[in-house]
C-alpha cells in the first residue's frame, strides 16, 4: 500500500503480457516500498526471465 510520507520506490499499474498469442498477465498492478523484498518465483522453463 502506497503512503503519502514514503513514496514507492516502483509502482506499477495495469500491467498486461503476453507471450505470442498468450496473455499471461492482465491489468496487474503493484507496488514495492523501500525496504521490502518481492520475488517472482515459479518453475523452471515457465517464462520469469521473460517478464
Amino acid at each position: 500500500m502506497l503512503s503519502s510520507t514514503h513514496p514507492a520506490a516502483l509502482t506499477a499499474h495495469q500491467l498486461t503480457k503476453a507471450y505470442h498469442l498468450t496473455p499471461i498477465l492482465k491489468d496487474v498492478s503493484f507496488s514495492v516500498n523501500r525496504g521490502e523484498r518481492a520475488a517472482l518465483i515459479g518453475p523452471n522453463g515457465c517464462g520469469k526471465t521473460t517478464l
